[in-house]
């Protein structure tokens, strides 16, 4: 059964087809051989991505097994699943654990569209004070569905 409706990959479908500007890859990393005992979440995770990948030329969707894909997994610094890597050009670090249903879909949306774009929607003021950073950080957003 498919996780979007008609009506919602519909409306999904038409957003991307004006708002992808470039091409964006997602990796998708998951438990190897689907074990359901470690990662739960894994199977539905690849077939949302599927569903959302499907409805884009410009969204590619590689599938790898953690921690099988050691070159991947070391790459991309994962240490859970599902992780999800969103790049376009280049990794800027865009990193999504766990399964984007509920309010976290619409997250997803917008990171695949933002990053197509290249561009992001804070204001001149928070990119001017964020310019100022000399060091890498690292941001964490914990969410939890309520």
């Amino acid at each position: 059964m498919p996780f979007l409706s008609t009506k919602d990959a519909t409306a999904v479908r038409e957003r991307f087809d004006k708002e992808l500007a470039k091409d964006v890859t997602i990796s998708l990393f998951v438990h190897e051989d689907g074990a359901k005992d470690d990662c739960p979440y894994c199977d539905d995770t690849k077939q949302l991505l599927e569903e959302v990948a499907a409805l884009s030329d410009r969204l590619k969707l590689v599938v790898y097994k953690y921690p099988t894909d050691k070159e991947a997994v070391a790459k991309y610094g994962i240490d859970k699943v599902p992780a999800i890597v969103m790049e376009q050009s280049e990794d800027v670090g865009i990193r999504f654990f766990g399964i984007p249903a509920g309010y976290e879909f619409a997250t997803i949306l917008e990171d695949l569209i933002s990053l197509s774009q290249g561009e992001t929607r804070l204001s001149k003021d928070i990119r001017d004070q964020l310019q100022k950073i000399s060091q890498d950080v690292v941001i964490k957003v914990f969410v939890t569905p309520t």
